[in-house]
């Protein structure tokens, strides 16, 4: 909005004023107002009230000479012969935001001689506040005997605050682990294996490899499947390149934890290891280990990282027992138990121990957990696992090979009724 000329009275304050600003007979009489009139009339509409006051015309009338305009404040009335008194102070700040700057403080010094009246009231500030202006400064002080400066008018009201958007939804919580108390479920049977003879299955940690041993072509053999994900069916199994070569039987396939490594044995009971550069490729020719003593037949050879562990018995598959073998050790028994090692699987660290065992001639199998606190010290006798029941053979129960380190997922083997001889891979999963 453009910025109004004043329409304050012409006064001095305590004093009427003529039209010219003052009384004639203070200034002469008829003659010298007759000339005032004269100058406002004719002369001072071509310069602007502020040039008349700059050019000495000491008449009243310079008591108007102040401008209003956006942000300015109106000039202070001058004396009859005193100088100027200071301006007002600054006012709110106008245009749009309160971007623009209010008017500056009044510095005119007042003169030293007896002054005039107090000077009038300070000019207005910015037509239109600004949205969000801060107010004007403090007016300026008036001379040294003239009128105090006015005050600046106040700011505009800043604007409202945005308001704030609303928080996101929170995601869903995970899963939590299971609890080793909580009993699995009743084991299933997996499917994708079709009827064929499947047994000894082992898993690496992300369940997505799962090798195991199966009957095929008169004898023994190591197979491999994959699948995308845990939750899925495994893929279609192949047997496991290089390895199958020979006329022996292979069983209890596990591999290192970089995959690396594949360690077996044969049913003879001696214990092999075959490596590969990468995961994805083929494993070169396999090599027979020494474990525990050369009078030994070897089971189930597990690699972990402070070493092997295995079952092993002395020609009586019915007294096999589990131990451990450090890297450039001797073998030593690691578990105290009665009857014969049907199946082990040991926790990355070593403290978890979950395994099965078989009476005389197999006709009861019982798998069991236990811990221990260090790696220093053997495994005491387990807890019986009561949940496995027996899978539509009422003699037997699945002989458990792998479980995951949280405890949650088993496999196993186990034969699907008692007019089979052949076994099948079954999962058992706990829920919380």
């Amino acid at each position: 909005m453009p910025p109004q000329r004043s329409n304050a009275p012409n006064r001095i304050v305590g004093r009427p004023l003529s039209p010219l600003g003052e009384s004639p007979s203070q200034r002469g009489g008829i003659i010298y107002a007759s000339v005032s009139r004269h100058v406002k009339r004719t002369i001072l509409p071509r310069i602007s009230y502020r040039a008349a006051c700059v050019a000495g015309l000491s008449l009243a009338i310079a008591s108007g000479c102040g401008d209003s305009g956006a942000g300015s404040s109106g000039s202070v009335g001058g004396g009859a012969a005193a100088g100027i008194g200071g301006t007002s102070g600054t006012g709110a700040a106008a245009g749009n935001g309160g971007n623009a700057p209010g008017g500056t403080a009044g510095s005119a010094v007042g003169g030293t001689a007896n002054g005039g009246g107090a000077g009038t009231t300070g000019g207005t500030g910015g037509t239109t506040p600004g949205a969000g202006g801060a107010g004007g400064t403090t007016g300026g002080a008036g001379g040294t005997t003239g009128g105090t400066g006015g005050s600046g008018a106040s700011g505009g009201a800043g604007g409202s605050g945005a308001t704030g958007g609303s928080g996101g939804t929170g995601g869903t919580g995970g899963t939590g682990a299971c609890s080793p108390s909580q009993a699995f479920g009743t084991p299933v049977q997996l499917t994708e294996f079709g009827n064929s003879d499947a047994n000894y299955p082992w898993l690496t940690q992300d369940g997505l490899t799962l090798l195991y041993s199966g009957f095929s072509m008169s004898r023994t053999r190591l197979f491999s499947a994959g699948r995308a994900s845990p939750t899925q069916p495994f893929g279609t199994p192949t047997a496991i390149a290089n390895i199958n070569g020979d006329d022996n039987s292979h069983a209890w396939p596990a591999l290192s934890s970089d995959g690396l490594e594949l360690y077996y044995a044969t049913v003879q009971g001696a214990p092999w290891r075959a490596t590969r550069t990468t995961p994805t490729d083929a494993f070169g020719t396999p090599t027979a280990i020494q474990l525990g003593s050369s009078s030994q037949e070897i089971m189930f050879p597990r690699p972990h990282a402070s070493g092997m562990y295995f079952g092993a018995h002395s020609g009586d598959w019915y007294q096999a027992k589990l131990y451990f073998q450090p890297m450039g050790g001797s073998a030593q028994v690691i578990l105290n138990h009665n009857g014969a090692l049907r199946g082990f699987s040991l926790s990355q660290d070593e403290l978890t121990l979950y395994y099965t065992l078989s009476s005389t001639l197999g006709t009861q199998r019982v798998s069991f957990r236990t811990t221990r606190a260090s790696t220093s010290v053997a495994f005491e006798a387990g807890t019986e696992l009561s949940e496995f029941t027996d899978l539509n053979y009422p003699s037997r129960r699945m002989d458990v090979t792998w479980v995951s380190d949280d405890e949650c997922t088993l496999y196993g083997s186990a034969r699907p009724s008692s007019n089979q001889q052949s076994e099948r891979i079954y999962k058992a999963v706990r829920t919380n």
